[in-house]
């Protein structure tokens, strides 16, 4: 039987409807394009930048109140380094937030102040109804994937004790006393922080993305009011907020992830177009005439032999690295990246984009020295492109160079091979082997070691003058030695003390020389909620008393 979208709507309606006690999906007291219209233009998507000045997550948020604040998911604005953040609105307007009103760990939401023009108006109202038992329609409206507006119907129906989530998440300390409603819809892919809505468009609660947790989570209106009106009245850099006390599925990289099918698709495809006419094998059958033989008759027939010689297409090596096919490459990083990333992604599909990503750099790591200066040639290139956009797919050969401490974060220094461009990634990328427990074989790679590495390039920082690539790993692995090590440090010794670093304290080791077929593997783990650390405290912004009459510091 052939259902139209329209059924199909109806159909999934109802089913919930019988699951959950009676409550339509559409219900008709909630018009999701009523609804739309007017929270849409007080949602945004929430930009965290870090320590080098680029996006480190994207989360959504909403205009609270009088429009001075953005109530947003916490874990996703309190990292390392971060310093601002940038608020964007689907109309176009932004706003930059350096500090911040209110931060409650427990329950997972900040409140951001921040910078819009006079005529974006106010902001939007909690709601004053508690959730009754029974339950109610209700709206998510935030950014999908980080690009887009986005609003999914459903129902705001039954709690989930805070206890509960503790035990889920295995939470170190004792669990806070609060109780989370939970949201029932067939599918949800918009970023944590997301505001959900009733009827009228009054905010009910804020969505958070819990990582472990299949539930839905939403931290009800009468709580975070009570937040914002005990957070007192003095605004704070954004360093001093504190740590997030769940552990948050962020969004770390924009964009729709591709569908496994269509990832497995272009695995394929990148090996496939990698092997020679030879068949992989390096060498030909040749046909020739070794001599003739006189039949009866006087008649003379060829005498036909084979023998082997090597391609002359790909030299013997059974592997060919054709134009354009770096491009190919590049969109299986980016993938894999996605995939592995997303908060979305079910585990064996993150475990097999893990083990098709991996599977590629460890052959890049053994691949014949004809493939691989080709591929680097058009690995140059691709860095080098006048129209090159960010964020982009990206597999790179580098020797690690150095580490660094960065506006309190530590980054790894790498220099990429043939072109000499400086990369950045966050150490602890290079740290740990996805899916694997830590071990003295999960280490970092020295200082001189030769790696490929495979992920995004999120664009180009500005460092006191230099301009390295910031790129998000998916994987690494060693690669062969194509070069002498590095022994200038680019940072530290070119920077002349402009930033606070750290040389890595491991005795450097010499570039692996074991031989390129059995390279070691490394890839990093999935996000998480940042460890805790100690942040810098400056002093707060103090703020005039409320004269009688006038709104809350927060607008409420």
């Amino acid at each position: 039987m052939i259902m139209s979208r329209r059924n199909t709507v109806t159909f999934m309606a109802a089913g919930l409807a019988a699951v959950f006690g009676g409550a339509s999906l559409c219900a008709a007291d909630l018009d999701p394009n009523a609804v739309r219209e007017k929270v849409g233009p007080r949602v945004c998507l929430v930009r965290v930048d870090g320590a080098l000045g680029l996006p480190v997550s994207y989360a959504s948020g909403f205009l609270l109140g009088e429009g001075k604040f953005i109530v947003t998911d916490l874990a996703s604005v309190a990292q390392p380094g971060v310093t601002q953040v940038t608020a964007i609105f689907g109309d176009g307007t932004t706003g930059q937030a350096k500090t911040f009103g209110m931060a409650d760990p427990a329950l997972g939401i900040v409140a951001i102040n921040v910078g819009l023009p006079k005529d974006k108006g106010a902001g939007l109202a909690l709601s004053k109804t508690a959730v009754t038992d029974e339950g109610i329609s209700a709206a998510v409206v935030g950014w999908r994937w980080g690009e887009a507006l986005h609003l999914t119907t459903g129902i705001l129906k039954g709690r989930v004790a805070a206890a509960e989530v503790a035990e889920t998440v295995a939470l170190e300390g004792p669990a806070p006393k609060v109780e989370f409603l939970r949201f029932l819809c067939p599918g949800l892919d918009i970023a944590t922080g997301a505001a959900v809505v009733d009827a009228d468009g009054s905010v009910v609660g804020v969505m958070v993305r819990l990582m472990g947790v299949d539930k839905l989570v939403v931290v009800p209106a009468p709580l975070i009011r009570q937040a914002l009106l005990s957070g007192g009245t003095q605004l704070k850099a954004l360093a001093a907020l504190p740590n997030a006390l769940w552990p948050v599925s962020l969004q770390v990289t924009p964009g729709q992830p591709p569908t496994p099918t269509n990832f497995a698709a272009a695995a394929r495809l990148v090996k496939r177009q990698s092997i020679c006419k030879c068949g992989g094998s390096g060498k030909v059958s040749i046909k020739y005439i070794a001599g003739y033989s006189t039949g009866l008759g006087g008649m003379r027939f060829p005498i036909i032999r084979y023998r082997t010689e090597t391609c002359k297409t790909c030299k013997g090596e059974g592997v060919l690295c054709g134009e354009g096919l770096y491009d190919q490459f590049t969109r299986m990083a980016e993938g894999a990246t996605h995939l592995i990333t997303a908060p979305d992604t079910p585990e064996n599909v993150r475990d097999a984009a893990f083990k098709n990503g991996m599977g590629l750099l460890e052959a890049l790591g053994k691949v014949p020295p004809r493939y691989r200066r080709s591929l680097t040639g058009q690995m140059q290139a691709d860095l080098r492109a006048a129209d090159a956009t960010y964020p982009r797919g990206a597999i790179l050969y580098a020797q690690v160079c150095e580490s660094v401490n960065l506006r309190g974060d530590r980054f790894t220094v790498l220099v990429s091979y043939g072109s000499g461009d400086v990369l950045m990634v966050n150490s602890d990328m290079l740290t740990s082997a996805y899916g694997v427990d830590a071990s003295p074989d999960a280490s970092t790679p020295a200082p001189g070691a030769w790696v490929v590495v495979g992920g995004v390039l999120q664009g180009t920082a500005q460092v006191q003058g230099r301009h390295p690539l910031l790129m998000r790993l998916f994987g690494w692995a060693f690669g062969p030695s194509l070069g002498p090590k590095i022994e200038r440090r680019p940072f530290v010794d070119e920077m002349q003390g402009g930033l606070t670093t750290a040389v890595a304290t491991a005795a450097p080791s010499p570039a692996p020389t074991a031989p390129a077929e059995t390279p070691a593997t490394r890839a990093p783990t999935p996000p998480t909620t940042p460890t805790p650390r100690k942040r810098p405290t400056p002093p707060p912004t103090p703020r005039p008393a409320k004269k009688p009459g006038e709104p809350s510091f927060f607008g409420l």
